[in-house]
């Protein structure tokens, strides 16, 4: 739904979004890759949710190297 739409995406839905769940693949199959696993440009999502104001909940879905992942994201949403 949203490959290579993500910020059209944050941006017209921005009001609506409440929590939403990270993870990267590939673009074959919903691999669950942790940070730096797939294709996910992790600080320009995380970048792009500061810019519309997001509060809510990220939860990372990561099947490997899943607390590297979390910290990674912290140390961006806090930085």
């Amino acid at each position: 739904l949203t490959v290579g739409q993500l910020d059209q995406f944050l941006q017209k839905f921005s009001h609506k979004i409440v929590h939403i769940h990270l993870h990267s693949n590939y673009g074959d199959k919903d691999e669950h890759l942790g940070f730096g696993g797939g294709n996910l440009d992790w600080p320009g999502v995380v970048t792009k949710l500061k810019e519309i104001g997001f509060s809510g909940f990220l939860m990372v879905e990561a099947v490997e190297k899943a607390y590297e992942s979390f910290q990674a994201v912290k140390r961006m949403v806090e930085g």
